[in-house]
């Protein structure tokens, strides 16, 4: 059986412009090049896996993640993303309402859940935790440094990324060429 390639990006900070608090959804703006990015791996038949996780802040109620997945689901879709190719990593059941930490158990598992070959995936992320993620997963990483991102949350324990890039569009070319 084949399996996938994916690309997993949590959501603030590597999709959306992250303020370091859960904002109204309607306000969320697409860090730029992002969707155009996403759409081009989608092209390349990469699954598109997201992840909805804010260090350091809880969402205002239980019904703000589910909201958030369908608007982003919503706004990708109709700026030209398959549906197909989107995913979501989300809890269930209880934790449904709750974030989660984009962590190597969660995404070896789900994964392991999706036919998903970690080896020929990709983690793209605005920390250095998603670079440490992806990297005890045996995934490519990319670590986006922009001065846009959120102040306030200083990374340590350094893990050297396979790119270093300032948007998603730099991504993009160094993964799949210009």
């Amino acid at each position: 059986m084949a399996q996938h390639h994916a690309l997993f990006l949590d959501v603030f900070g590597t999709l959306v412009e992250d303020h370091g608090v859960f904002e109204k959804v309607e306000s969320l703006v697409f860090k730029r090049h992002a969707a155009q990015a996403l759409r081009r791996f989608s092209a390349r038949k990469y699954l598109v896996v997201l992840s909805v996780c804010q260090p350091g802040a809880d969402p205002p109620d239980g019904a703000y993640l589910p909201l958030l997945r369908a608007h982003l689901q919503g706004k990708l879709v109709r700026g030209g993303l398959p549906a197909e190719s989107l995913m979501f990593i989300a809890p269930e059941g209880e934790e449904a309402g709750k974030q989660h930490q984009f962590t190597a158990q969660r995404l070896r598992a789900f994964a392991a859940a999706h036919d998903i070959d970690l080896h020929a995936s990709t983690v793209i992320g605005d920390r250095m935790s998603d670079v440490r993620t992806g990297k005890q997963l045996g995934c490519t990483t990319v670590l986006l440094s922009s001065t846009a991102d959120c102040p306030g949350f200083e990374d340590t324990d350094w893990v050297e990324p396979h790119y270093i890039v300032e948007d998603m569009s730099e991504a993009a070319d160094a993964l799949l060429g210009k």
